[in-house]
């Protein structure tokens, strides 16, 4: 069926490929039809891809009333890419992009695009790129959030990608392609492709056609892109699907590296760039533990880990090195380098200096090895120095030990001098500024971002109620929990706002009871030494479910084993965890047993309470007390933080009887 408005050709077409989206077509259409800008400026053209739903039906009767100049294609299902390549086929505008009907377009988003089109006179970039802007369906709000949003940050603007290779795209929607250059090429979507990397591996091929490729981004022109609350769509469930990990490895990340090869032509570093900036996610996912991760059979583990070695092997350790976008960390950088580039961690010549324990003089040392346990001298200059504490880890993705962190609490030294190490002769410490928290005085408390009533709350009321340390709950006033809290006479600080960053810097302990309320431990682009507030975890670690192991890369500096046997666990050479007996409190051990109770009780406290929670809570005096000194961070034999307790409860230690004098807390 075909509609015609104009005999005029159109700037832009706008093909977009149709499959069972019955939900959520009107909206994309109602959004064609609110475009405020002349019809004749821009076609669309939608490719029925054997939708079982009734899509066609919608579209049909849109198509009757509107004055939207379009054109309706069918055919058997053969998937988006397939469809987009038959829509190519019939567009007439000078360029050309591919919307998804499940999302939706701003009002102004046709006449910004052509407007820029327009004004780019006769040397236009190779591709334009409109602004991605999430719309979460279940919350109905909308989002500018994504890793690559700084592209966005300098308003519309051109850039070569030679110059400025973090400047890649990677999104089908949001680019605008010449299509002359198209038939140039004979450049379709490659259909091998079904639900993931199509749009990515098209944008390269056509960048790879321009000898000096250009993008164009229009900060203007908005495209709302619809995370659906069904998690249903091809992006979001694609993660989940095995043959990602194979197929999709082999026909577009390795597909690429190899054209190049053939051709005879160098690798740019936008695309060594876009690539790793893809292949992050995969080792990501891998590294999860396995009852949450994509279950891949043994064979296609292995598939996998040989894919990603030949496709590290086109992109160069200049390139890993020097990635410094969103997504990378150390631990995934050194997983691609060390794992799959095939360099040697022995031969890496580096480590971090990750924390500072001030009333222990100690400093957290993390630096690769291989899986051999950790040295326990570190070489400083002309002397040695012992580690007190040291604990291995192994980095471990889809099953293979790739290579391990090993860390040390290593002290004796002055910190005031400049710190240039060896290990086994070889290997050299970076330091930038070491910071301490000496001044700090605010105890934060918080369970997650979204929600309260649980550990976090608990010992928020309680440390409100038995001391005089300034304390603050932390949540985010859409929760159902603010209302309730504040009319309790809680004292709260919005999450993320300045008010929490200005608390973050002047705490002394941040407890919480999710891991996303943690800093990550390597997130210092400045390489200096953390410090602020001391982070307490607050839920148990159990070995054998593997739960919260994503805590490896988390500043924490007191966490709890559930059992002996857990703590036995976490300790071992080559555990799934980081720690040492430095940041461990075992719950069956020195009374702390009582922690796991008042875990089992927090529920039910949390119904009978009143405006004295923690006094009308039921719970013992000697679980309310045990906790509390546990979030001090205070194990008498093992844990670093005597100095602290004697400062704020007197000088008696943890054992002996209780100093009642309130007291502030400095550090």
């Amino acid at each position: 069926m075909t509609a015609t408005i104009s005999s005029e050709k159109p700037l832009l077409s706008i093909v977009s490929a149709v499959f069972n989206v019955e939900r959520y077509l009107q909206r994309y259409l109602d959004s064609l039809d609110d475009q405020e800008v002349d019809r004749h400026l821009f076609e669309t053209i939608f490719v029925l891809d054997g939708s079982t739903d009734g899509s066609e039906e919608i579209i049909e009767a849109w198509g009757r009333d509107t004055t939207v100049r379009h054109r309706i294609l069918s055919k058997t299902n053969g998937g988006q890419a397939s469809a987009r390549n038959l829509g190519m086929t019939v567009a007439t505008g000078g360029w050309v992009t591919f919307c998804d009907p499940d999302d939706f377009l701003a009002t102004n988003y046709v006449s910004e695009l052509c407007d820029t089109i327009r004004t780019s006179g006769e040397t236009p970039p190779s591709m334009y790129v409109t602004r991605l802007v999430k719309y979460v369906e279940s919350s109905g709000k909308f989002s500018s959030k994504h890793p690559l949003n700084y592209r966005f940050r300098s308003g519309s603007r051109t850039v070569h990608l030679r110059a400025e290779p973090g400047y890649f795209h990677m999104h089908g929607p949001t680019a605008v392609v010449k299509r002359e250059h198209l038939l140039r090429l004979s450049l379709n979507f490659n259909e091998e492709l079904r639900f993931n990397f199509e749009d990515a591996h098209f944008v390269a091929k056509y960048l790879l056609g321009h000898d000096d490729p250009t993008i164009s981004f229009v900060t203007k022109a908005k495209y709302f892109y619809r995370i659906r609350a069904t998690n249903d769509s091809a992006v979001q469930s694609g993660s989940r699907r095995p043959e990602k990990y194979d197929q999709v490895l082999e026909h577009g990340h390795l597909e690429l590296i190899e054209t190049l090869v053939r051709d005879n032509r160098p690798m740019p570093r936008w695309l060594e760039f876009m690539l790793i900036y893809d292949l992050l996610t995969y080792v990501r996912a891998g590294m999860k533990p396995r009852e949450v991760r994509v279950n891949l059979e043994a064979a296609a583990e292995q598939r996998f880990h040989f894919l990603m070695e030949r496709i590290m092997e086109g992109i160069s350790a200049e390139a890993i090195g020097s990635y410094d976008l969103p997504r990378m960390t150390d631990v995934l950088r050194d997983a691609l380098s060390f794992g799959y580039k095939g360099s040697s961690p022995s031969d890496s010549g580096s480590a971090v200096l990750l924390r500072r324990d001030v009333d222990r003089g100690l400093t957290l040392v993390r630096y690769p090895g291989n899986s051999d346990g950790p040295g326990r001298t570190l070489a400083i200059g002309d002397n040695e120095y012992r580690a007190e504490f040291a604990n291995s880890l192994p980095i471990r993705v889809f099953g293979r030990e790739l290579f391990r962190y090993h860390y040390l609490w290593v002290g004796g030294y002055d910190e005031k001098n400049p710190m240039t190490a060896v290990h086994d002769g070889s290997l050299a410490i970076r330091q930038g500024a070491v910071l301490d928290n000496e001044d700090a005085e605010l105890w934060l408390f918080m369970d997650s971002p979204g929600w309260a009533g649980g550990h976090a709350e608990a010992m928020y009321w309680y440390s409100r109620h038995h001391s005089a340390i300034p304390t603050r709950f932390v949540l985010l006033p859409d929760s159902p929990d603010w209302e309730r809290l504040s009319a309790l006479g809680a004292e709260l600080i919005e999450y993320g706002s300045s008010t929490y960053r200005l608390a973050l810097d002047t705490a002394g302990l941040v407890a919480t009871t999710t891991t996303e309320c943690l800093p990550n431990l390597d997130k210092n682009p400045q390489n200096e030494v953390p410090g602020g507030p001391n982070y307490v975890f607050l839920t148990p670690i159990y070995t054998a479910e593997e739960r919260h192991v994503e805590l490896h890369n988390k500043t924490v500096d007191l966490v709890f084993a559930a059992t002996t046997q857990d703590l036995q666990e976490i300790l071992q050479a080559g555990s799934a965890y980081r720690f040492t007996r430095k940041e461990l409190v075992c719950l069956e051990t020195s009374g702390y047993r009582a922690i796991y109770l008042a875990v089992a009780e927090g529920p039910r406290w949390l119904s009978k309470r009143s405006t004295s929670p923690w006094l009308d809570s039921g719970l013992p005096a000697i679980t309310v007390r045990q906790v509390y000194r546990a979030m001090l961070g205070l194990h008498r034999i093992r844990d670093p933080r005597e100095q602290l307790w004697r400062r704020i409860r007197g000088s008696r230690p943890m054992g002996g009887p209780e100093v009642h004098k309130k007291s502030s807390v400095r550090g």
